[in-house]
């Protein structure tokens, strides 16, 4: 089977909502690294800046691309999460933070001593990739019927340990804790009033 059979397969495994998360993901990568903002002054080249060289840019890119991994993992036999949360909830909130940081610098441009910015084609394509991907994972959780993570979701994550954790096979099981040491009281005191010399 050829190389580009084996992704025409793959692609057609994905739902229609991982389709999109997929498509928003590589749109998300590649707009990372365009120019987002661009000087275009007189007297000075153009200056641009890409989208990656801002905390919030490459931040919501790694949060956005983690969004598009979860939501599509399951199409390839990887199950994430567990009883309490399931990685489609753990993307959405992924998605929902990365775009928040995205919109962040859609609003605020930057300020030059010799100009002011305008805004690149990058920070148009990203927008696009983050409304795509949000997207994608909120079709993708109505298709598996899952709801949106609330409070009692993030137990597990909060505790650490799930309601229903198993031992591995192979495991041996923990060892009891220790029994506690016998408490030694101390003699009684004598408070009589008197004092010997």
């Amino acid at each position: 089977m050829s190389t580009n059979q084996t992704a025409k397969n793959a692609w057609q495994n994905l739902s229609k909502g991982q389709q999109l998360t997929a498509a928003g993901g590589v749109t998300a990568l590649v707009a990372g690294f365009l120019p987002w903002y661009v000087l275009k002054e007189q007297f000075v080249d153009n200056v641009s800046f890409k989208g990656t060289e801002f905390t919030f840019g490459w931040m919501g890119l790694a949060l956005l691309l983690a969004a598009a991994a979860l939501t599509i993992a399951p199409a390839f036999g990887k199950k994430v999460g567990n009883d309490q949360i399931t990685g489609e909830q753990i993307a959405i909130v992924a998605a929902a933070v990365g775009s928040l940081l995205w919109l962040i610098r859609i609003v605020q441009i930057p300020v030059l001593f010799f100009g002011v910015m305008g805004r690149g084609v990058g920070l148009y394509l990203a927008a696009g990739a983050a409304v795509a991907v949000t997207a994608g994972v909120i079709i993708t959780m109505k298709e598996k019927g899952i709801a949106m993570p609330t409070m009692d979701n993030m137990k597990s994550v909060k505790t650490g340990v799930t309601a229903t954790s198993t031992p591995q096979p192979g495991m041996a099981a923990p060892a009891p804790a220790p029994a506690p040491a016998p408490v030694q009281h101390p003699a009684p005191v004598d408070n009589s009033g008197r004092v010997e010399f």
